[in-house]
């Protein structure tokens, strides 16, 4: 399962919105959409905030992940906070 798919399916398990984990882990609502749907390569900064708040161990998928984009083209990383 790739980042973005751990990251959605944890979220939802705890019928939590992308606002609510954006607010949890200091990111911001636009940022976590563009993690989950695969449109950026999250930063390291940014895995750590969110499997912090999930209680997730994200950094290994977080490693392919940077190689392997979830979408075909320039997912670029995730900008800001």
């Amino acid at each position: 399962m790739v980042l973005a798919q751990k990251v959605r399916s944890a979220r939802k398990a705890r019928g939590w919105t992308q606002l609510e984990l954006a607010r949890r882990a200091g990111l911001s609502q636009a940022t976590i959409s563009k993690i989950e749907s695969g449109a950026c390569v999250a930063s390291r900064i940014q895995v750590i905030a969110i499997e912090t708040v999930l209680r997730l161990r994200l950094m290994r998928t977080w490693r392919v992940a940077r190689y392997r984009p979830a979408k075909q083209g320039a997912a670029g990383k995730c900008a800001g906070a």
